[in-house]
């Protein structure tokens, strides 16, 4: 991914000029890369913005927030010798808030806290990594054949807002999500390649909650590709999910330890009814997100599966599309379980517009497929207006307002959504 980050062949003036802006106001350079998304130095005023909001980000007075517990988590791992690096790592050493499930986070944490123990740094860090992967993610549009039109930006921003800046508060399952979508692609593109099997692997050391997405790919493949198990899976998981899903606890005996624990109290009937009366409170656009995402994937998969003969599709985009009908498959059955549904339903969304924008440079002069691009942020206008709901509610206002100094030296707890209730 370094290459993504060679110096950008502009002339000296033209880089003084952007640096100095950046440094005056970097939320309108960040909003203008996104025009220029094909020039090397739009890419980098994007990653350095994403570490600014990473930096800036606060959870407030909200400590039931996992942002929170990492703001304050370097405070106590500081005071570690360095010579507990292997216990930490092991699992022997538990790290306030993590786990041995947790290698990614702990590691990271564990490395910021021997330079300091303030928990916007190690945000900055892990807005570092997030950003690369965003970035790489970009490149595959650009790849692909990225254009200044209106469908074109249109995709990306639904494809964008499945984890967009939001998903830094995170941490680890939208940095996993990102890094699973890069790898699955190359996998898909190549499955002949090592590699990018191994890149699979590792998202594993980022959430281990993607352990059911790995599985997918590789009996994806064991399966031959197999477009009949694909739709079955689908068909059975709308009629009867519970078939799966009432599995799943068993599924977490077979690895025991963190994961089985995890498993155990995510299908504690307790904790599911403790979580689905508190989204019952949640605003009304909020609960109609799934459904309208889920509804626009029926309307694609639809037209693919009844109209093939007057589309072209080429490999890899079939890839994507069986590939992203067994993320739907998965989040359908797994969506009455917290943390489980919409996340994988988050994951889905990132393949689903893969496979849309590929469809639409595949069949650019077909009217029937612009039009479906084109509708899509009216299926996902929901959700896009809560990632920035979600956004505003993580950041302050001096990240849209001041210069680069003043949100680094300035740090507040009042988020612009606060402002604005």
């Amino acid at each position: 991914m370094l290459y993504l980050l060679e110096y950008p062949k502009i002339q000296k003036w033209e880089w003084l000029v952007l640096s100095a802006t950046f440094i005056f106001y970097p939320f309108l350079v960040f909003v203008l890369a996104f025009f220029y998304l094909e020039k090397k130095w739009a890419r980098i005023c994007i990653l350095l913005f994403t570490v600014i909001y990473g930096y800036n980000v606060t959870a407030g007075n909200n400590q039931g927030l996992d942002l929170y517990r990492y703001l304050l988590a370097l405070k106590d791992v500081h005071k570690l010798p360095f010579s507990d690096i292997w216990g930490v790592m092991t699992g022997k050493i538990i790290i306030s808030g993590t786990d041995s499930a947790d290698l990614y986070r702990t590691l990271m944490m564990f490395i910021v806290s021997r330079f300091t123990n303030n928990g916007h740094v190690l945000m900055a860090v892990f807005s570092l990594v997030y950003g690369l992967l965003y970035i790489y993610c970009i490149k595959i549009f650009l790849n692909i054949g990225f254009k200044k039109d209106l469908v074109s930006y249109l995709i990306l921003l639904c494809f964008s807002v499945a984890w967009g800046l939001s998903g830094i508060a995170f941490v680890r399952f939208p940095t996993a999500c990102l890094l699973f979508f890069i790898a699955a692609y190359k996998v898909f593109e190549n499955p002949a390649c090592k590699k990018y099997w191994i890149l699979m692997l590792s998202v594993l050391a980022v959430h281990f909650g993607l352990m059911a997405a790995v599985v997918m790919v590789v009996l994806y493949f064991l399966l031959k590709e197999n477009k009949n198990a694909v739709y079955i899976l689908l068909v059975i998981s709308i009629i009867l999910p519970e078939i799966f899903s009432s599995q799943i606890p068993l599924l977490g005996s077979y690895f025991g330890g963190t994961l089985q624990e995890r498993i155990e109290i995510y299908t504690r009937e307790s904790y599911i009814e403790q979580t689905l009366q508190e989204r019952s409170g949640l605003n009304w656009y909020i609960s109609l997100i799934s459904g309208m995402v889920q509804f626009y994937a029926y309307i694609i998969i639809g037209y693919v599966t009844f109209f093939s003969k007057r589309i072209t599709l080429d490999k890899q985009a079939n890839r994507l599309f069986l590939f992203s009908i067994i993320l739907l498959s998965v989040s359908n059955i797994t969506m009455d379980i917290p943390s489980f549904g919409d996340r994988y339903l988050n994951l889905f969304i990132l393949f689903l517009m893969a496979f849309v924008y590929r469809l639409h440079k595949l069949n650019w002069n077909n009217k029937w497929v612009y039009y479906l691009s084109i509708s899509s942020v009216v299926f996902f206008a929901l959700k896009i207006s809560y990632d920035f709901r979600c956004i505003l509610n993580y950041s302050t206002i001096e990240l849209y307002t001041s210069n680069l100094f003043d949100i680094i030296l300035t740090p507040s707890d009042n988020t612009v959504w606060s402002l604005i209730n």
